[in-house]
């Protein structure tokens, strides 16, 4: 593939569609928004025939999938939401379309998109740690925005967190950039990190170095893990002699002095197991704790293990009082509970052969797909990012990708073929 300009003027319909699907992943006002839905899944639909793209039997596999399960949601509930539909063709539907559009360089305009907001958080992130009552004069923001009418904290760019680190001492906040908490945060960025890594073939980049100093700012438990797993199976696999007796040894040093020396990383999971070990029966096992709730909905999971129980609360909680459903976490195993087993295992299998297709284009071991995806699912005990737009892009990597470079191969063989006939012609 040819290198190109990724400037953001020359490029702007392509950073303005990784926006409106990291926004569409993200944002707890725009997520929530059934007219920004809609009108993204529009403007994706619009610019794709507009390019005159063609659509790829994947998307076709999906589409026929989310509507073989909406209809048997319908028969085995008798329910249907519209919102909730709506949402479901939205959330995987869009990312085919920006994909197609912006073609290979998908991961550059995203990992620029985590960056640039990275940027727009630590404008907040780092007053607020210093300047007394910084946080309460930026709730003025998305008060008169109406963002975020419960608590005034999310305002597009930015939402402002009051939380420090579990149990911890330390005076600082931590950084939820435009997501609606730092958890959430560490997940984009960690997929930033990995696109980096995959791109450049190096953890040691600049941006790479920026994007963990945002990590860290995150203290998020699985940001950490997911990201300890990553750095140390890039070095015993990719790293040089230096690297994998040296640097790796230490990085398992330092891996066991956070981990143990934090309250945020080995007191919270012990507080988490314990809520599990002492409940005398699964319903007394609380779901506003991310293992706790890890637990629950693989329980769930297994209620309707071919179609799934649906989004919509009133299928996926029937027994459950709707006040008390907005403390609940989402997890690795609300996919299946939501969607059904089959499903989840295709949409995993799409993912693996997709990093695996990146790595394979990069001249790098594909079996590092398998460390990409134990990142991802140790990211999702503790978010539901693998029902989030950004995520599900993931599993069109490979088949945009194919077509992108089978067209271009063509492109290129059909002028090949033309400067041997004016050769040939010249010549007679």
């Amino acid at each position: 593939m040819r290198r190109i300009s990724i400037g953001f003027w020359k490029n702007r319909k392509e950073y303005l569609l990784t926006y409106l699907l990291f926004a569409l992943s993200s944002s707890p006002f725009l997520a929530s928004n059934v007219i920004y839905l809609v009108i993204s899944l529009l403007i994706g639909i619009l610019l794709f025939f507009a390019t005159g793209k063609r659509v790829n039997i994947v998307i076709l596999y999906l589409f026929i999938f989310i509507s073989i399960l909406t209809i048997a949601n319908i028969i085995l509930f008798k329910f249907f939401s519209f919102r909730t539909t709506t949402g479901n063709f939205v959330r995987f539907l869009m990312p085919y379309f920006v994909l197609s559009i912006i073609g290979p360089y998908y991961p550059k305009y995203y990992v620029n998109v985590i960056k640039t907001f990275l940027i727009i958080s630590f404008i907040f992130y780092i007053p607020a740690n210093i300047v007394p009552g910084f946080n309460e004069m930026l709730q003025i923001i998305p008060k008169t925005l109406g963002t975020d009418p419960k608590e005034n904290y999310h305002f597009i760019i930015y939402t402002i967190e009051y939380a420090t680190p579990f149990k911890s001492n330390l005076p600082i906040y931590r950084n939820s950039g435009p997501t609606g908490e730092p958890g959430e945060f560490a997940g984009f960025i960690i997929l930033a990190i990995i696109f980096e890594l995959l791109q450049k073939r190096t953890f040691w980049t600049k941006s790479n170095a920026f994007l963990t100093i945002g990590l860290l700012t995150t203290f998020s438990t699985a940001g950490y893990i997911a990201f300890f797993i990553l750095f140390s199976a890039y070095f015993l696999m990719f790293g040089k002699i230096f690297n994998r007796f040296v640097l790796f040894p230490l990085s398992l040093l330092v891996a066991y002095n956070i981990y143990f020396n934090f309250a945020f990383m080995t007191e919270k999971v012990d507080q988490q197991l314990t809520m599990i070990t002492e409940a005398t029966s699964l319903e007394e096992i609380p779901r506003d704790a991310r293992l706790p709730n890890l637990l629950q909905n693989l329980m769930d999971s297994f209620e309707s293990p071919l179609f799934g129980m649906g989004r919509n609360f009133a299928t996926r909680y029937p027994n459950i009082d709707p006040e008390n459903l907005d403390a609940f976490s989402n997890t690795l195993f609300d996919f299946p509970s939501d969607f059904g087993w089959p499903f989840f295992i295709f949409y995993l299998y799409l993912m693996f052969k997709s990093f695996q297709y990146l790595l394979m284009l990069n001249k790098q071991n594909k079996k590092f797909a398998y460390i990409i995806i134990l990142v991802i699912l140790t990211l999702a005990t503790s978010q539901g990012f693998l029902m989030t737009s950004v995520f599900i892009s993931l599993i069109y990597i490979k088949p945009v990708l194919q077509k992108y470079i089978a067209k271009n191969l063509k492109l290129l063989n059909i002028k090949q073929h033309k400067k041997s006939s004016h050769a040939y012609l010249a010549q007679s």
